[in-house]
């Protein structure tokens, strides 16, 4: 009888080989019926959050037109990259091999990239735009490229244009990216961090109106995080708002060319011209040389660029118009003439007697113009005929004349009602309030007291007082329109991208000056006189000048060594004016000289096409 032996060695290998061969196969079928039964909606839900994202559609900026539809800015195709930082490659090779084909195309080095990537870090789920504007060339390369470049996406971008180029930079301004120091607010306004704003002028200023309402929609993307299908919009992206403005592009045309040839003529190094209705404030023209193109900053002005700007001393980024800050000179003495009529510091038709200088105790010396003196002198003969002499006196006394001037609060008071001292509220970024100086202000700045000789300064334009061209205006349009203080207008209306009316924007009167007509009828006399008359600042520059111009000269001194501000402000026709013209030549020398036929030019150019226009009109 054979005695029964136990499984040998190999065997019992065997055995247990093929037990764990079926206790795996238990295991790997309990995995699959946790994966595909238990928990099978769970993963199929990620990974159809995972295919399927919801993406922000940017709208269109908003369009700008002048007061007769020609357009200013327009938007035009361009394209931008953008990064999804959770969608790139680890650090590694396979990230440089992407970062360095980003590089060829858009002319970028690889540190640069890396830099503008991990500033994105902290917002991996967000896109990060890396270039913006990058042309339809690099575009179509990288394109070409989109297999090899995991999470970055290129995208259609309008960007800005502006026609007219250099020409309007100052009133127009120009976009950007958001900056640093305001992303905080604006994300919580509902932007993104790619977004693109107004940086300047009235890109700036009407940035609600021009932005849009942004847009929603679902797309599908791959494994790598690239769009492959546009499933649903859920949001419309609504286009910006078209702003119309107040601006005749043609006027705005002239005056730069006029003035540009006075700056050439003088070497002055830059200047001003405004042009607007008295009746009304809105803005017809406003020049400010020298300027900048906006289209330089479209598309991301370069840092040579932007330095050559930056690094000017004739400060091309400064609009001289809103921001420039000058003493008035003898524009500011329409303001003196109607605070001593309205204040009875002189009647209408008492004189002070000029010799040509007025000698103050101590030996201070204040010197009118003509060494000479112009003899008696009322207000009219005062204003037409510039005479120191007699704003000398309204303004701070002259015991042998018998006068007991305005003295600083009542000169401050006046200059405050006619808009010096504040922003006018334009509504441009940049503008300066000017400066109305009072006994306060020189004892805190200066440490010393006012004296009487300060007085005699402001009533000339001169001493402390600084004011912009955009104020000096202003105030020369309450003589003209009988006494209201409007605030300038630049924007007529706003209208829906589909041309529907959605605002009005109507004359703001600021307040009534209280002037008497009576006195403003006599101040507007002598501005016309100063042209008509042969002793007349203006006449000889403007005697030939058909159309019937009343105005102001302005030579503001700013040392013994530079050459004066050349000012001239007046209105045209002088008895009912359609428009008031400002220059302003920054160290041109005489404002009769100077400023005063390039404002004439401008007035005239303006009327004589009023006039065309209604000839032109058939009858009815």
């Amino acid at each position: 009888m054979k005695q029964l032996r136990g499984p040998t060695g190999g065997t019992r290998r065997v055995i247990l080989l093929r037990g764990a061969t079926v206790a795996s196969f238990g295991v790997l079928g309990y995995q699959l019926w946790t994966l595909q039964v238990a928990n099978g909606p769970r993963y199929r839900q990620r990974a159809e959050h995972n295919r399927l994202r919801q993406v922000t559609t940017k709208p269109l900026r908003g369009l700008a037109y002048d007061r007769k539809g020609h357009q200013l800015v327009r938007n035009v195709p361009n394209f931008s990259v953008v990064v999804r930082p959770a969608d790139l490659p680890p650090v590694g090779q396979p990230l440089e091999d992407v970062l360095k084909r980003l590089g060829l195309a858009l002319d970028l080095s690889t540190e640069a990239l890396t830099e503008r990537i991990e500033a994105g870090r902290s917002h991996p789920f967000e896109p990060l735009r890396v270039q913006s504007y990058i042309g339809r060339r690099a575009a179509l390369i990288l394109e070409e490229q989109r297999h090899l470049l995991p999470g970055v996406t290129i995208l259609p971008t309008p960007m800005r244009e502006y026609p007219d180029g250099a020409l309007l930079g100052h009133i127009l301004g120009y976009t950007g990216l958001i900056p640093a120091e305001r992303l905080d607010q604006l994300l919580q306004l509902q932007y993104e961090r790619d977004d693109v704003v107004g940086r300047s002028g009235l890109e700036a200023a009407t940035e609600a109106h021009l932005r849009g309402r942004p847009g929603r929609m679902q797309v599908e993307v791959d494994a790598v995080g690239r769009t492959v299908n546009v499933l649903d919009t859920l949001v419309e992206a609504q286009p910006g708002r078209t702003v119309i403005l107040t601006l005749d592009t043609r006027l705005q045309r002239a005056a730069t060319r006029l003035l540009q040839q006075a700056l050439d003529q003088t070497g002055a190094p830059n200047g001003a011209a405004i042009a607007m209705v008295p009746q009304t404030g809105e803005i017809l023209a406003m020049v400010s040389l020298p300027g900048y193109d906006s289209n330089l900053f479209a598309g991301g002005i370069s840092p040579n660029d932007y330095r050559d700007l930056s690094e000017d001393p004739r400060r091309p980024l400064v609009n001289t118009a809103i921001a420039g800050q000058y003493p008035p000179g003898s524009t500011f003495k329409i303001v003196v003439a109607a605070a001593a009529l309205e204040e009875r510091v002189v009647r209408p038709d008492q004189t002070v007697l000029c010799r040509g200088r007025i000698d103050l105790p101590g030996g201070f010396v204040f010197r009118d113009w003509l060494p000479s003196g112009h003899g008696p002198m009322a207000v009219v003969d005062a204003v037409a005929r510039s005479c120191d002499v007699y704003f000398y006196s309204v303004s701070g006394s002259w015991q042998p004349a018998g006068i007991t001037g305005l003295g600083p609060d009542k000169l401050g008071r006046y200059a405050r009602l006619f808009g010096f001292g504040a922003p006018t509220g334009i509504g441009l970024p940049g503008e300066e309030p000017g400066l109305v100086p009072t006994t306060a202000w020189k004892q805190r700045v200066k440490g010393a007291p006012w004296y009487q000789g300060d007085s005699y300064n402001i009533g000339i334009g001169q001493g402390d007082l600084l004011s912009t061209p955009l104020q000096v205006i202003n105030a020369i349009n309450v003589i003209a329109n009988g006494g209201t203080l409007y605030r300038p207008q630049l924007i007529l209306e706003v209208r829906d991208s589909e041309g529907r009316l959605r605002q009005s924007f109507e004359p703001e009167a600021i307040r009534r000056v209280p002037v008497s007509a009576r006195h403003l009828a006599l101040i507007r006399r002598g501005l016309r006189e100063s042209i008509t008359s042969r002793q007349g600042t203006t006449y000889t520059a403007l005697r030939d000048h058909t159309l019937a111009i009343a105005g102001k000269t302005g030579t503001a001194e700013v040392g013994r060594v530079a050459e004066p501000h050349a000012w001239f402000v007046g209105y045209a026709p002088a008895t009912n004016p359609v428009i008031s013209v400002i220059v302003l030549v920054q160290n041109g020398g005489q404002g009769s000289k100077v400023a005063a036929p390039v404002a004439a030019d401008i007035m005239d150019l303006y009327v004589r096409d009023i006039d065309s226009r209604t000839e032109a009109r058939p009858a009815a």
